[in-house]
Parts: C-alpha cells; structure tokens; sequence
C-alpha cells in the first residue's frame, strides 16, 4: 500500500486557518482508496466552524473509500473537543475517541447535530428558543436565519448536513459572540447555479455563484420567492452588527464587514470543498 498522507491539524482550528489546513489535502485523483491520517498533535482550540468542517471533511471522504484515522499523540484536549462537539459520536466518520468530559475554549450549546429531514430543523428551532436563554428579538431573528439556511441543505445539497452552536468572545468587541455553523458536503452553489449562470467562465464560477446567492437572491428554481432566505439572513445578521460567511466550491465570501472584524470580503481560488458551509457570527447582549 502506499504511504499513507497526513494532514497536520493546526493548533487553532478556525474558518481562516482551515484553509491552510485543507490545502494539504491531496487532488481527487489521488484520493481513490487512499488512507488519511489526521494529525492532532497540535490542536487546542476547535471553533464550531473547525468542527463542522472536520466532520463534512469525513463524509467528503467516503466517496473515494478513503481509510480515514486521527492520531492524537496523546493530546488529551483535542480528544475532549472532538467529544463535546460530538464528532466522535457519528458512525462511520472515521473518528474515535473516548467520551470527554469538559467544554474547552468555546461553551458548546448544541453539538453537531445531523439536519436531514424538516423534523431535525424543529429539534434545533427548540433548543434555540428552550436553551438559550435570549431576548425574545434576537431569538425569533436567530430562528429564522436557522430554519433559511437549514432549509436550503434539504432543497438543494441533494445531501444530508450538520448545525451546531458555540459561544465564544472576540477581543476587538469585548463581547461575547453565539457562531452559529450550519453547512453539507452536497452538489455546492456553484453546480447548482450553473444552468443559470452559463455565460460565466468556469474559472469564474464558484465567486459569481456565491456573490449572485448572497446579493441578488438567485436561485435554481424559477418560482416566486425563491432565494430570499440568504437575503433575509443577511440582513438579520447586519441588523444585529455581526458576520455571515458563506464557503462553497472554491470560494468564500462574506455577507457584511462587520465593524469589530477586519475580513476580505471575498476569497477565490480556493482548495476545493464540497457543498456549502456557513457562519453566522451573532454578538450577543
């Protein structure tokens, strides 16, 4: 068999540094019945967007039957993580830690939990509005910007996803800050607006995809009404002062530059992932 590859985990796993991170990811062509071993050694900190994006990392996988197994040199904090955020609890991810017992860097309030069906939406819609303790405002606009995006995994990723929710506080605003992940590892914007988008060049495509998603409200579908849920979660999180990031394909884009975060407002030509992944970033009171 051939030499196993190993993709290093960087000690802080964020939106930013997953980038770097999945730039080590072998091309698709080397990918078939390969074996992946995912380093931990170096992790102490996994955002909810780290966590997300490692567990759509395993299901990406198991379409080239790929073996993959984590290697944590005894790194008892990355174990922990990877238990409270529930990504050892998913069969066949290639994940297997023992249970943990602590919250470490960011307050877990709903690990990841799987969105396949209209039912699963309302389990989270509850826990948002059961758990979460937040003014009745800032609760209904958080249900809505879930149920749009979560609806969107089940119209269009042609794939099953994931959401989970963390606190954690940001330096620049001294607040608190709820991240909301939501994300799949389906078709992606960009294949799902081809048809719509056929006189954009294929070099061009992921990042006419999300900014026509994310500013105009386009859609596959013709019907009345269509697109308007990335909108109105846009506006929600403007209305509220923080970010919404949207990653599909090869590109990243961001909804608003919120004031207390210096981001690019877009970013191309990125490795390539599969489906659509968003954060919402939330200040809270």
């Amino acid at each position: 068999m051939a030499c196993p590859y190993r993709l290093i985990v960087p000690s802080v796993l964020t939106h930013n540094s997953f980038e770097f991170f999945l730039d080590q990811l072998p091309s698709e062509d080397k990918l078939e019945k390969s074996e992946i071993i995912l380093d931990l050694h170096l992790l102490t900190s996994l955002s909810p967007y780290g966590a997300l994006t490692l567990l759509l990392l395993s299901e990406y996988l198991k379409s080239f039957e790929v073996s993959l197994k984590t290697e944590s040199k005894k790194n008892h904090t990355a174990e922990q993580f990877f238990s409270v955020w529930g990504l050892d609890r998913e069969e066949n991810s290639g994940i297997s830690f023992c249970p943990g017992k602590e919250s470490l860097g960011e307050k877990v309030f709903l690990p990841l939990t799987r969105i396949s069906s209209e039912q699963d939406i309302y389990t989270v819609i509850d826990f948002v509005r059961d758990r979460l303790s937040l003014p009745q405002e800032q609760t209904y606009d958080l249900v809505v910007a879930i149920s749009e995006i979560a609806q969107n995994i089940l119209e269009h990723s042609r794939s099953t996803g994931f959401v989970n929710i963390g606190k954690g506080s940001t330096r620049i605003l001294g607040k608190e800050v709820l991240n909301i992940c939501i994300g799949d590892a389906g078709i992606g914007i960009p294949s799902s607006l081809e048809n719509k988008l056929r006189d954009c060049s294929k070099k061009e495509l992921d990042r006419v995809a999300l900014y026509k998603t994310l500013f105009e409200g386009v859609s596959r579908h013709d019907d009345p009404g269509r697109g308007n849920g990335i909108i109105k979660t846009r506006g929600i999180i403007e209305r509220h002062k923080g970010k919404m990031m949207l990653r599909s394909g090869r590109a990243k884009l961001w909804g608003n530059i919120a004031s207390w975060q210096i981001e690019r407002f877009m970013r191309k030509s990125l490795c390539f992932f599969p489906g659509t992944q968003v954060n919402l970033s939330f200040p809270l009171s």
